[in-house]
């Protein structure tokens, strides 16, 4: 079994882009990386990190964040320790990047409904289609999930939208389907190949 992990960064208002992405991997390496990426979070030099947050690695010096008090070369010594330990289990990586101004200047206004009318969606089409596309370059034969952390994204909105875009998928692609599970706080989508 495959496993991709996705989430999302940059629909704060703060960032210039809207990025969706995350890594591949066998279940029993993504279990092995879990077990090491707990071990790394619960170091204590200098301290434990509860939860690594991008937003947090380059505060080290703002109070209530995950580096404060950290030195510069403390922080990143960690960092490459996470980095370590992704590039040692995940097989690859997935992005999708959605420039912020262009979209809001070319594209804002072009969705109905207007929940529709955010780079998510551009995003999340993108990243399912470039999976698809991967196991099926590499000639991978293991059932793939796809599991979205989607955050305030209406579950039953995605769900139908997702569905429309499997009705007009070219068949190859539909082929790969095997359909779509919801849990409480992530969509779950398996696709087999």
């Amino acid at each position: 079994m495959l496993q991709a992990f996705i989430d999302d960064s940059g629909w704060d208002g703060n960032s210039p882009v809207f990025v969706l992405a995350g890594y591949v991997a066998k279940a029993e390496q993504w279990a092995a990386f879990s077990k090491e990426w707990q071990v790394i979070l619960d170091r204590q030099e200098p301290s434990r990190i509860g939860v690594l947050k991008t937003k947090d690695i380059y505060r080290n010096r703002v109070p209530n964040t995950s580096f404060h008090g950290w030195t510069d070369d403390q922080r990143d010594a960690r960092l490459k320790s996470f980095i370590e330990a992704i590039n040692r289990y995940a097989m690859h990586g997935i992005v999708s990047v959605i420039p912020l101004e262009p979209y809001q200047r070319l594209m804002k206004g072009k969705f109905n409904p207007d929940i529709l009318d955010r780079p998510y969606f551009l995003s999340f089409f993108g990243v399912i289609v470039n999976l698809l596309k991967l196991t099926h370059r590499l000639k991978l034969d293991d059932k793939l999930e796809i599991v979205f952390d989607t955050q305030d994204v209406d579950k039953a909105l995605l769900t139908s939208e997702y569905e429309k875009c499997m009705a007009v998928a070219p068949p190859q692609v539909r082929e790969l389907c095997v359909g779509m599970l919801k849990t409480k706080k992530h969509c779950l989508y398996r696709q087999q190949i």
